[in-house]
């Protein structure tokens, strides 16, 4: 399975968390929960990237969401393709 990626290493989910999209990024992690452990160019992950000028009602359970997932040793080859 190929996973796109744009020029900064960063996938659907890193966007959708930064936007605090809870509702897209329960819907990625349905379809390849594997994604949020891809880290981007800057070694971040999607939980990473949620913005912390939201409100803790907002962060809070995007983080739960998003940290729920089991953690993946190398799940992106360097082709961007998941392992």
């Amino acid at each position: 399975m190929s996973l796109p990626l744009d020029t900064d290493g960063e996938t659907a989910l890193h966007k959708a968390a930064s936007q605090g999209q809870y509702a897209v990024c329960s819907y990625l992690l349905q379809k390849c929960p594997e994604v949020a452990q891809v880290a981007n160019s800057k070694g971040e992950r999607p939980v990473d990237k949620i913005s912390p000028s939201r409100s803790d009602i907002q962060r809070q359970p995007l983080a739960a969401l998003l940290k729920a997932r089991p953690v993946v040793s190398s799940v992106v080859s360097e082709s961007g393709n998941l392992r």
